[in-house]
């Protein structure tokens, strides 16, 4: 299990992991520069956030094709479409988050198929070109 990234939990994070003695089992990463690199390598994602705005994280991970478990903060439910290309779980929900994540584990054919189903939306919805197209439209849309 890895952790990306770094902040102000990191200490805390640090200790707990020492305390219950995973660190053969936890990492606690470096900020990471090869993002594409490091999707690659995992089988699910998980945003375990209070609030955000548009984590462009989760749109990374689906366009990898890689499932997603999020919390329903900020932006997110935008970008998933629960139980087709990701799950999504109210904050504060460790038991729903951790179901959904067994879930995907035990069954490889269903997170094969929302990490299908990410990409495409990934790829359909969020691409560079869908993104410049739906502006476009909403700039023609003022000036017709």
């Amino acid at each position: 299990f890895e952790i990306v990234g770094e902040g102000p939990e990191q200490a805390r994070l640090e200790a707990e992991i020492a305390r219950l003695g995973l660190g053969g089992t936890v990492v606690l990463g470096l900020p990471r520069r090869d993002i594409a690199g490091f999707l690659a390598g995992i089988d699910q994602f998980w945003l375990t956030s209070d609030w955000e705005g548009t984590p462009n994280v989760v749109l990374e991970a689906m366009a990898a094709g890689v499932p997603v478990v999020a919390t329903a903060v900020g932006g997110t439910p935008e970008l998933i479409e629960d139980g087709r290309s990701g799950f999504l779980v109210e904050p504060g929900s460790p038991d729903a988050f951790v179901s959904r994540a067994i879930r995907l584990l035990d069954d490889e054919e269903l997170a094969r198929a929302v990490g299908q189903r990410a990409q495409e939306l990934a790829a359909t919805r969020f691409s560079i070109p869908a993104m410049v197209g739906a502006t476009s439209k909403v700039y023609d849309s003022l000036y017709a």
